[in-house]
C-alpha cells in the first residue's frame, strides 16, 4: 500500500493505492514549508486520514509539494509526514518534478506550473536539469494566480480599473484599501491571498483591460523564463496547474508566438502522477 501526494500552497491532494487500485483520496491544506511547520503537517493529515485504513500498512509516500527544493525544506515535510507514518518510506520532491512526471511520464520536455504560484524547469524523463528560479510572489510568480492578483489590485488601488470593472469588483468584494494593504503585509499566505482574485480575472477575461493583464502576465512568463532555457523551442512545452487550465486558448496563442509546441495542459496532477507510480512499482 502507499500513498501518492501533490501539494500547492493552497490544497494538498492525497491518493491512497493498494494492488495498482486508488481505495481513497483525500485532502488537506496545502503545505508548503516556507509557511507551515512540521507539528501542523502532521495534525492536518491525522484530521483527514481516514479511520478504516491501518497507517502502519502505508509501505512508501510519494510527496511532491510546492517549497520542496532543498533539503531544509524537505526535512520540514518529512518530518510531519513521518510523526504518522513512522514506518513508511518517505520521498519528497518538489511540486515541479511531480507536475513533470504527471506530463511527460519519461519523455523529456519543458514544464511550467501556473496555480498560486509558477515555476518552470527542463525535465530529461528523469529529473528536473535546468530551473530558473521564480522568485516567490513578491518578486516574480509570472503567469500564476497570485501575480495575477498582484497586477490587478495594483491597478485597483491606483484607480486605474475602468469604471465598469470597479463596480463589478465591489460587487464581489467589501475590501477597502486598507484590508488589502493589511492582508498582504501583515496576515498569513498573502500570496494566497492575492491569488484568491483569481477567479473574478478568469470570469472577466474577455474584459479589454483584464485581457492585456493576462496577456502582460503570461508573455512575462514565457520571456523570464521558458524561452531563456536553451534550445527552448525543441522542447515539448507541458503545463499544470489550475490556473493554465483556465487560461489554455490564451496559453496556445502566446506559445503560437515564441514558436513552441504545448504539449498537454492539466489542472490537477495527482491521477497522472499515481500512473506514473502504478508503472514505478510494477517495475520494482
Amino acid at each position: 500500500m502507499f500513498i501518492v501526494a501533490d501539494s500547492g500552497s493552497t490544497k494538498t491532494n492525497w491518493t491512497i493505492m493498494d494492488k495498482g487500485s486508488v481505495i481513497y483520496s483525500f485532502r488537506t491544506n496545502g503545505f508548503n514549508p516556507y509557511f507551515i511547520n512540521s507539528a501542523t503537517i502532521s495534525q492536518e493529515i491525522m484530521h483527514n486520514f481516514p479511520d478504516t485504513i491501518n497507517q502502519e500498512k502505508i509501505q512508501n509516500i510519494y510527496f511532491y509539494g510546492a517549497g520542496c527544493s532543498s533539503p531544509q525544506t524537505k526535512q520540514i515535510i518529512f518530518e510531519g509526514c513521518n510523526d504518522v507514518f513512522p514506518g513508511s518510506k518517505i520521498t519528497i520532491e518538489s511540486d515541479l518534478l511531480g507536475a513533470a512526471r504527471a506530463v511527460f511520464f519519461n519523455q523529456r520536455g519543458i514544464i511550467a506550473i501556473m496555480g498560486t504560484g509558477s515555476n518552470t524547469g527542463i525535465y530529461n524523463g528523469e529529473t528536473i536539469t535546468h530551473q530558473i528560479n521564480s522568485l516567490g510572489f513578491a518578486l516574480g510568480d509570472e503567469g500564476s494566480g497570485a501575480h495575477l492578483g498582484k497586477l490587478l489590485i495594483i491597478n485597483y488601488l491606483h484607480n486605474h480599473l475602468p469604471e465598469d470593472l470597479i463596480k463589478n469588483f465591489h460587487k464581489n468584494y467589501t475590501l477597502s484599501s486598507a484590508d488589502i494593504i493589511y492582508s498582504i503585509y501583515k496576515k498569513p499566505s498573502p500570496s494566497k491571498f492575492l491569488a484568491s482574485f483569481t477567479p473574478f480575472i478568469i470570469k472577466n477575461k474577455n474584459h479589454p483591460f483584464v485581457k492585456k493583464l493576462i496577456q502582460q502576465s503570461i508573455q512575462e512568463l514565457f520571456e523570464k523564463y521558458i524561452c531563456q532555457y536553451p534550445d527552448y523551442q525543441n522542447y515539448s512545452l507541458g503545463f499544470v496547474g489550475s490556473v493554465a487550465h483556465s487560461l489554455k486558448s490564451e496559453l496556445e496563442d502566446t506559445a503560437q508566438i515564441y514558436r513552441i509546441n504545448i504539449t498537454k495542459i492539466i489542472k490537477d496532477p495527482i491521477k497522472k502522477l499515481v500512473e506514473y507510480h502504478i508503472e514505478t512499482e510494477d517495475k520494482i
